[in-house]
């Protein structure tokens, strides 16, 4: 006893997928692009709305806010196999430039606390604003001690920046 089988072997069209970047901050968007002539369809896993729209493109720009693998079917006129390719685009997390402090009230003359409670690494810049304060201790994330000569409301504000991103 045998069987034979015949299959037909059907080429799939050469496309490649490019992106200006594989790695962004959270916020910043990124545009990919799909190499070769063909009619696209992307999908993101997990879904992405900022790829509505944009489907059927050989250029997309998205924002994801999660790291994001794009996929992208390519079907070519005379080829009866779609070509399928994906690339991931990681998204660094969102940097919480958040502190606690010791209190809501500062004293004349007494020291006033910081500390920061955010996401960054102690390596990341910190950049304090301390409307007018005198550091007396610490840097960075903190523990910082200030002191203020003039008495007023005060604002206290933090900018972190850690790999690039703010």
């Amino acid at each position: 006893d045998s069987a034979t089988l015949i299959t037909v072997h059907r080429d799939v069209p050469a496309l490649d997928i490019d992106s200006d970047n594989d790695i962004i901050c959270y916020g910043e968007e990124v545009s990919i692009t799909a190499i070769g002539n063909a009619d696209y369809t992307w999908s993101s896993y997990p879904p992405d709305p900022t790829l509505a729209g944009q489907e059927n493109n050989q250029t997309i720009t998205v924002t994801p806010l999660v790291t994001t693998t794009y996929m992208l079917s390519g079907v070519v006129s005379g080829f009866d196999c779609p070509a399928e390719l994906a690339r991931s685009i990681e998204v660094k997390p969102e940097l919480q430039a958040s502190f606690d402090t010791q209190d809501d009230l500062a004293c004349e003359g007494e020291t006033f606390s910081l500390l920061y409670t955010g996401n960054a690494a102690a390596d990341a810049t910190y950049e304090w604003d301390f409307d007018g304060a005198t550091v007396v201790a610490g840097s960075g994330q903190g523990p910082i001690d200030i002191i203020w000569d003039t008495e007023g409301v005060k604002t206290i504000r933090l900018s972190v920046e850690e790999d690039g991103c703010r």
